[in-house]
């Protein structure tokens, strides 16, 4: 996957530099530059609401996810200062251009609203005067009518001279205007510089003003990949851990928006030899889906609780097909993607079960033909997970757990 932890880097400031330095981009995803562990930090003003002074806002770019279609969506944690808890906003870049998707919950991790039209912050190409239009719903939270907003937004440059905290750039201006059909209007001015993302955005309606500004833009200092690796190499090398005889091979599993839900990553690591699940978060914890202990210890370390109680906000039938994927990338199945579950569990869940899932996937296994893998979760006092698969490697390529 990649779930993952957000990482925490040493922010360099951009240094002031002139508009004209700044070259057009040429692609969309110049303009906003989404990598695991980028990081903005943004000062955002509330004119229409004391106190005006700015609050700081740090937003981190802490993960991504692979849909079906192969679009890449990154999760972005955002944290304000005043706020009790950290929002979190999905982002996709492709050649259509930028997309925000709303959220079911943008105070739950990986809460995507996949069902509601994602909001067109731009259309690539990017030309002077160039427009769109679409409906759905709104983000603002002062735009609380839900349905009902038509959106038309327009390029009103591709090259505007604009300064902020961060430095002086030149900018795509994007300017959106919302009408709901209760006759509410809403204004939203968008900037995004080359190489660094959204420098300037300001949104208001009659009653409402706020605007945010870039202060820092900081890349990551380390392939996050490249990082965990070595983490999990070291890992490897402790003589309390199996002998490995050569260079593991990491397999993120990162397929499915259900990736997002968890604070940490799922890593796939494959050898010659052996081929083991382990969940990188706080710590680097091996783990089998059908093994209650390790995966108890690892949903611990996931949530930071004292117990591998599943969080109520957290979609039980996300976490089952989560494991059933990282089972199926464990045991090398290519394309994979959800079936009806039709294999049979060793026994039947428990009656007094609170919470139950039962998902099954479906992939190219190395035998050429389509495998399964299914999995059943039930929550209680005890709670239990089940696996099975119609796949049985050949003896020469059977694999440790």
């Amino acid at each position: 996957m990649r779930t993952r932890f957000a990482l925490v880097f040493g922010l360099g400031l951009l240094s002031p530099t002139p508009a004209q330095a700044t070259p057009p981009a040429t692609t969309a995803a110049e303009l906003m530059p989404l990598q695991v562990g980028a990081r903005w930090v943004y000062d955002v003003t509330r004119t229409s609401l004391p106190p005006t002074k700015p609050v700081r806002s740090t937003v981190v770019d802490e993960g991504r996810c692979v849909l079906p279609d192969g679009e890449e969506v990154h999760q972005l944690r955002v944290e304000t200062a005043g706020e009790n808890a950290p929002r979190f906003e999905a982002w996709s870049l492709g050649d259509a251009g930028i997309r925000r998707f709303l959220a079911l919950d943008d105070r739950v991790r990986g809460a995507i609203d996949f069902a509601s039209a994602p909001l067109r912050w731009l259309d690539w190409p990017a030309r002077k005067g160039d427009s769109w239009r679409w409906q759905g719903k709104h983000d603002v939270a002062f735009a609380s009518d839900g349905h009902g907003w038509t959106h038309q937004a327009t390029v009103v440059g591709t090259e505007e001279a604009i300064t902020v905290p961060a430095g002086s750039f030149r900018a795509v201006h994007v300017r959106v205007e919302s009408a709901h059909e209760n006759v509410r209007q809403l204004l939203r001015e968008l900037w995004f510089a080359p190489g660094v993302g959204l420098v300037r955005e300001r949104h208001e309606d009659a009653e409402h003003d706020v605007e945010r500004v870039l202060v820092a833009f900081a890349k990551p200092t380390d392939d996050r990949e490249a990082r965990v690796q070595r983490h999990l190499e070291e890992e490897l090398a402790n003589p309390k851990t199996p002998a490995w005889n050569n260079k593991p091979f990491v397999q993120w599993l990162e397929a499915g928006p259900e990736a997002l839900w968890l604070p940490g990553a799922i890593a796939v690591v494959h050898t010659d030899t052996g081929s083991r699940l382990y969940y990188v978060g706080e710590k680097v914890l091996g783990f089998a889906v059908n093994q209650r202990e390790l995966l108890a210890a690892s949903l611990r370390d996931a949530f930071g609780t004292e117990t591998a109680r599943l969080p109520n906000h957290v979609p039980i039938d996300a976490l089952a097909l989560l494991l059933a994927r990282a089972e199926a990338a464990r045991l090398g199945f290519e394309r994979v993607r959800e079936a009806p579950v039709t294999l049979k569990p060793q026994y039947a869940p428990h009656p007094a079960s609170h919470r139950r899932a039962a998902v099954e996937v479906i992939g190219g296994a190395r035998d050429g033909t389509d495998r399964r893998v299914a999995l059943w979760i039930d929550l209680r006092r005890q709670s239990d997970v089940q696996f099975a698969t119609d796949y049985v490697p050949p003896p020469a390529a059977r694999q440790p757990r």
